[in-house]
């Protein structure tokens, strides 16, 4: 006969999977979907949440494993499928987990980068300086500057004097602050759109380093993601193919993303995360 702590235990893990089987169930069938983002937004929206699945679907590999008897073919089939989502999650993901050597080259004084997306509407320009003031790096990339933002922060060009910029009150505004003298700065335009980014080239120890900044739009809708995917298309032939070269923004999609994993294909750059 079964007792009343058996009994409850059934019942608790009856409530257990109403709850867990749904998201389970969703985890398994956006970490497939997640491959696809080349053949819609929503497909591609899927792809940018690989530790959150690799996380759930792991919990609950374990917890079946260790709460049920294993004798029911349906908790098996949800224990294998569940550990196997989590291992391709695993995958894609441990890379970024494992320390990599950033070789100098041919330099002996790498520059410092800050990039920064300010917030135009919420965001604090004193914070923002203090934050760049603190970090004190040779190069300053800042996206969503309006006229105001600029003007709240013009004390920066006494230091960083070099770079251009193009405010905007649609939160597309960006500005380039450099320590080191730039040999090329201009403001160009991506995509159907036109929104801007600023492409410049400095020389650095006897090295020319030819950069672009860049803010595409947000995938909040199918209209934007396409946008976006413009402007990430132009990227490669805005910057060009000589010599070394970086993209640095706020590009709006993630490591897992179709359109940033045809941007490392078409350009050749390698993945700075």
């Amino acid at each position: 006969p079964r007792t009343r702590e058996s009994i409850m235990s059934s019942r608790q893990l009856s409530t257990a999977w109403k709850l867990t089987l749904p998201v389970t169930a969703a985890c398994l069938i956006f970490t497939v979907t997640g491959f696809f983002g080349e053949t819609g937004w929503l497909l591609d929206l899927t792809s940018h949440f690989r530790p959150q699945y690799f996380l759930w679907l792991m919990a609950t590999a374990l917890v079946l494993a260790f709460r049920s008897n294993g004798q029911c073919p349906f908790t098996k089939a949800v224990i294998v499928l569940s550990a196997l989502g989590a291992a391709i999650n695993l995958a894609l993901i441990a890379p970024y987990w494992i320390p990599r050597e950033v070789a100098t080259g041919e330099v002996s004084s790498p520059l410092k980068f800050v990039s920064c997306n300010v917030n135009s509407y919420f965001g604090d320009p004193a914070k923002v300086e203090r934050m760049i003031r603190a970090e004190n790096p040779d190069v300053v990339l800042l996206t969503e500057v309006s006229a105001q933002w600029l003007v709240s922060l013009k004390s920066l060009r006494k230091d960083w004097p070099y770079g251009c910029s193009e405010d905007r009150e649609d939160s597309f505004g960006i500005a380039l602050y450099s320590r080191k003298p730039v040999k090329e700065a201009s403001v160009e335009h991506l995509g159907s759109q036109g929104l801007p980014c600023i492409r410049a080239v400095l020389e650095h120890e006897g090295n020319f380093l030819t950069f672009l900044c860049t803010h595409p739009a947000p995938p909040k809708s199918p209209r934007y993601a396409q946008w976006r995917n413009e402007d990430i298309a132009d990227m490669p032939s805005a910057l060009g193919s000589r010599g070394h070269r970086l993209i640095l923004g706020a590009l709006n999609t993630t490591t897992w993303g179709a359109p940033f994993r045809r941007l490392l294909r078409e350009s050749g750059l390698r993945d700075g995360a």
